[in-house]
């Protein structure tokens, strides 16, 4: 797309609405992109047309404007076309669900290219509400085919947008934790970032809570709006009641209307409070400078996929009494796994290293390998693997591997779960 490569893009992908923003470097923080008349409209419908008379493409509130005169065949749903990995007719032409959006990736980021005086993108931060692991993968084949390959480009979560977001604000605004309610289409959620500036580097541990079950989404039509306000005042009030928070956001489309307004009043008192929809799109923005530039090395991010803890193997290599790193705290669970193969020495035991960024204190658990088979020292060769159940249950699993033609494997396998 171009060798002029300057942009540094934020851009919040959802089912119904896309929000764009670009750096801007005289201001050094993220303007929001409007692609209509109205430059107090941000949000783009993620939609397309194709127009019956010429072929032609449209996308966003263009797209939306020929659907309502009948003027071509329109298409939305597009996040969840390529969930689902569904194909789509159009005049007799089969797309699909990668195809689609790469149409409309190439229509929005075509205009902010127009935009910029054809600068070329550095580096885009994609984020979205559904991102789960397989869409991930999806969207970058889509920027892939656009050109845009993973060395500037990063899929991330709402969360991580917003993390980005708070910790590029000024130091003032966050000497102690920070909050957020988001008020969408799940329902309210509460994202609490517990900032622990006396560790090197940074630890912000995120905590999440569902409050779905007790402010569903389309409450604002079932309650009149001081019903509305005093529920959300009272329900924020007990879950902000003991945290140390100092800075509170609020961001989605259920929050739009008076009321809130009235509701967050009483939050104000002893905290700075912000409303906005632009949060996650800036909060991306951000993130693509602060990763192009290395500047969040000096934090340690854990939100509910990463995990708090780094696992260590004691052992002794090169006449040296040592430990083996395994498992690093920030790794996403999903993901860290670790096989090594080691030779015992005059033991039937592995001592593991838990330290825990949380609890701040230092676990040493043993596990035992009972029923050893009866070798020659340094003749027992055995494979060890941990994985991870879930963001808090690791396991440790031992096989025995043999030892070359001399002494084959037993099949014995040992297994224990690791303590954080």
């Amino acid at each position: 797309m171009g060798d002029n490569k300057t942009l540094l893009v934020g851009f919040d992908i959802n089912n119904d609405y896309t929000q764009i923003s670009c750096f801007n470097r005289k201001l050094m923080e993220p303007e929001s992109v409007c692609v209509t008349p109205d430059k107090s409209r941000f949000a783009i419908p993620t939609c397309l047309m194709v127009k019956e008379s010429n072929k032609e493409w449209v996308f966003g509130d263009e797209a939306v404007r020929l659907r309502d005169l009948n003027a071509g065949v329109f298409v939305d749903d597009l996040v969840g076309r390529l969930m689902r990995g569904e194909d789509t007719e159009i005049y007799g032409s089969i797309f699909s669900a990668e195809g689609l959006m790469e149409k409309y990736f190439r229509k929005t980021l075509g205009f902010l290219r127009q935009h910029y005086l054809n600068n070329s993108i550095l580096k885009i931060v994609v984020t979205g509400r559904e991102i789960n692991e397989d869409l991930e993968q999806k969207l970058y084949a889509v920027l892939e085919r656009l050109g845009i390959k993973r060395d500037r480009a990063i899929v991330l979560k709402h969360v991580q947008c917003f993390i980005y977001y708070a910790i590029s604000q000024k130091p003032e605004l966050w000497p102690m934790d920070v909050g957020l309610f988001e008020y969408a289409s799940e329902g309210l959620l509460f994202y609490h970032l517990k900032i622990d500036r006396k560790t090197d580097p940074i630890t912000i541990v995120v905590d999440k809570i569902d409050l779905s079950a007790e402010f569903p989404a389309g409450m604002p039509g079932k309650h009149t709006p001081k019903e509305l306000a005093d529920e959300f005042t009272e329900l924020a009030k007990r879950i902000l009641m003991k945290r140390m928070i100092t800075t509170l956001y609020l961001t989605g489309y259920g929050f739009e209307g008076e009321w809130i307004y009235e509701a967050v009043k009483p939050l104000c008192i002893g905290r700075r409070v912000f409303k906005g929809q632009n949060l996650y799109t800036r909060g991306a923005c951000y993130g693509a400078k602060g990763l192009q530039y290395q500047e969040f090395d000096n934090f340690l991010i854990l939100s509910d996929e990463l995990i708090t803890s780094t696992i260590s193997l004691k052992l002794y290599a090169n006449a040296v009494n040592g430990e083996y790193v395994l498992i690093k705290a920030g790794t996403p669970w999903k993901k860290a796994e670790k096989r090594v193969t080691f030779i015992l020495d005059h033991s039937n035991e592995l001592e593991f290293r838990v330290s825990n960024l949380l609890k701040k204190d230092v676990i040493h658990e043993v596990m035992r390998l009972d029923g050893m088979m009866n070798r020659e020292n340094k003749t027992i060769r055995l494979e060890l693997t941990i994985r991870f159940l879930d963001r808090d249950t690791p396991i440790a699993t031992v096989r025995d591997i043999g030892f070359g033609e001399f002494f084959p494997t037993t099949m014995r396998i040992w297994e224990q779960e690791l303590q954080l």
